[in-house]
């Protein structure tokens, strides 16, 4: 028995050199990985928060409104109504030059406008909007690209549906003198004026140029 024991150790403390003596490197995770992810969890959770706790305001704001002008509201139907409380330029939004029927070259930006809920979900809205562009350049200069604005019509037509979800595609005509569309990244910033309550929320993005 005292021999099977000592051939046992020296194959342990064999195995254990061998390893020893790889090359391969075992990145081991810290305590710092867990906190970051905690951190990361905990900021995720705060803006779902803050969006839920927005759309409470907007739902006890549209409760508590006199009865001759909103009439009783169930709290149940109060609570369900999803309310507009952010604005999201998405990520496919861009511009692009195209040749128009008499042959002449325009440029124009392709905003892809998402509004959501509290739960984060698409909402369609009413009202009007209103957009500019500009691009920065390298020596700080500020190129004005143009403004458009859309009225709560125009606005609903917008809607659009389809395999990279629901949004709103605005069209912003860009020229400037002395400007080529093409080049660096044109920021966009949008405003929409909600109706009836008439609150302002805005949304602002970079988008490239697409060839």
């Amino acid at each position: 028995m005292m021999g099977a024991r000592v051939i046992l150790l020296v194959v342990a403390m064999h195995g254990v050199a061998l390893v020893g003596c790889s090359s391969a490197r075992v990145m081991m995770p810290t305590d710092n990985d867990g906190l970051r992810r905690e951190v990361q969890g905990l900021r995720e959770q705060v803006s779902a928060l803050e969006a839920q706790r927005n759309e409470l305001q907007q739902q006890l704001a549209a409760a508590t409104k006199p009865v001759a002008e909103a009439g009783s509201v169930d709290a149940q139907v109060a609570e369900a109504t999803p309310q507009l409380v952010s604005l999201t330029l998405e990520a496919g939004s861009h511009y692009l030059s195209k040749v128009t029927g008499s042959g002449s070259p325009t440029c124009e930006a392709i905003v892809y406008l998402k509004p959501t809920d509290g739960r984060g979900r698409f909402l369609q809205i009413v009202g009007s909007a209103r957009a500019s562009a500009f691009q920065l350049h390298a020596d700080g200069r500020v190129v004005s690209l143009g403004t458009a604005q859309w009225n709560p019509i125009e606005v609903r037509d917008a809607w659009r549906d389809g395999i990279f979800g629901a949004h709103y595609t605005l069209r912003l005509p860009l020229a400037a003198e002395g400007w080529n569309c093409g080049g660096g990244p044109v920021t966009v910033r949008v405003e929409f004026i909600s109706q009836p309550d008439g609150r302002t929320l805005s949304a602002q993005r970079e988008m490239p140029f697409q060839p």
